[in-house]
């Protein structure tokens, strides 16, 4: 919060002054020319070309604010911004001061320049919509893996904490599974919900079952448990990475 408010502040800030210099700027050179119409539409579009960059780079700063990467399709407003600000000083330097065409050449031109802006910035928005949409569908997809991978450490962790007889059988088994979990296409597929739901909940046991090994020493009965659990999470593991090939 304190982070977005700082940005935010600082991005202001500077487009506070970068208003007044292009104004005071605009004010000084503009009775240089006979045109005055030329300096007022040439002042409205670099305060409007100011005002895109100044509005997309909150818009990048409130997207990271919620803590989503910032992608090239939320950058291109940024980007998109600047190049219509690029467009408007040249407009300026060749059609007013260099050409000096008509008014309504001039004007012309900076509505068909802005209406080509405004063009990109709808067609940026729909790809940044489904960049979004993409995100919101990989981060669904992906959180059961999330949690089976985050359950297997903790349980790693239970074990490595603490020695306990048949631990050395335990251990190589446990260790195995979690690479091939590490290692598991992260990215599921709606089809493989039920399996990975019965994978979730066959950690779970697990984790619970050595919970229990872990407070009590030499139970033979809950060793045999966790054993054949693992063994069971291998195998239903491994054919859950085997059908999301043929998935996708």
């Amino acid at each position: 919060m304190n982070s977005f408010r700082f940005t935010t502040g600082v991005v202001t800030s500077i487009f506070g002054m970068v208003f007044l210099a292009t104004l005071a700027l605009f004010l000084l050179i503009t009775p240089a020319f006979e045109q005055f119409g030329h300096g007022v539409v040439s002042l409205v579009a670099v305060v409007i070309a100011e005002l895109g960059v100044y509005l997309s780079l909150l818009y990048v700063a409130k997207s990271n604010r919620r803590a989503r990467e910032a992608t090239a399709a939320r950058f291109s407003f940024v980007t998109l911004a600047v190049l219509y600000g690029v467009a408007v000083i040249v407009h300026m330097l060749l059609f007013w001061i260099l050409f000096q065409v008509s008014f309504f050449s001039y004007g012309l031109i900076h509505v068909i320049t802005f209406a080509l802006w405004m063009a990109s910035l709808g067609v940026s928005r729909r790809y940044n919509r489904y960049v979004e949409e993409q995100e919101e569908g990989t981060a669904v997809q992906t959180q059961l893996m999330k949690q089976m991978r985050l359950i297997l450490h903790s349980v790693g962790q239970q074990m490595s904490d603490g020695k306990r007889a048949g631990y050395d059988e335990l251990q190589p088994l446990l260790h195995e599974l979690i690479e091939n979990m590490r290692y598991s296409d992260p990215v599921s597929d709606p089809s493989m919900m039920a399996m990975e739901e019965n994978l979730l909940w066959q950690i779970q046991q697990l984790q619970r079952c050595v919970g229990a090994v872990v407070q009590q020493e030499g139970d033979s009965e809950n060793l045999g448990l966790c054993r054949q659990l693992i063994q069971d999470i291998s195998a239903d593991l491994a054919k859950r990475n085997a059908q999301l090939i043929s998935v996708k």
